[in-house]
């Protein structure tokens, strides 16, 4: 259970990294395809 528990901590800190950077890199990448595509 302990392994488990701090794995999940783990991955939920990480996917929340992750999920900041993604947001950020999104909004860039749809700003950038948006000013190409016209």
């Amino acid at each position: 259970m302990d392994k488990k528990s701090a794995r999940i901590r783990r991955a939920t800190r990480a996917r929340r990294k992750l999920q900041e950077l993604g947001a950020t890199r999104l909004v860039v990448h749809r700003t950038r395809v948006t000013f190409t595509h016209r």
